[in-house]
């Protein structure tokens, strides 16, 4: 599951870095229908990112508290119940913004990095 978090962040990085991203100035130019679009894109990756971060912080919460001395005062097994609830939520979002950014722009080679995040974050749950 690590690897599948990791290889969630680079690839909403190379997302970030090949799509056409859209300034708040720009927004404001733009009719708000186009400039709907752009900003539900630029927040679905944003979410791909944060909720990877998130979870390599509960990973190592669970791991360190699981498998160290030093940690195992913080080992709670209710908590690593409410973590990994929340960690289904989330990433169901996560996968429900990336399926409503694609349904509203999707074009080249980021609409295939695209479909490989919401694959690899299918795969998570």
């Amino acid at each position: 599951m690590l690897v599948l978090v990791v290889a969630i962040i680079i690839l909403t990085g190379i997302d970030l870095n090949m799509g056409i991203r859209v300034t708040r100035a720009e927004i404001m130019l733009i009719p708000f229908v186009s400039a709907a679009a752009s900003v539900e894109l630029i927040e679905a990756d944003a979410m791909s990112t944060a909720q990877g971060v998130k979870s390599i912080i509960f990973i190592g919460y669970q791991l360190l508290g699981e498998h160290t001395t030093r940690f195992a005062r913080w080992k709670s097994l209710k908590v690593n119940a409410i973590l990994n609830c929340i960690e289904v939520v989330v990433w169901l979002a996560a996968i429900f913004l990336k399926f409503i950014g694609i349904t509203i722009s999707c074009f080249g080679s980021s609409c295939a990095v695209n479909w490989i995040i919401t694959v690899t974050a299918i795969a998570i749950l």
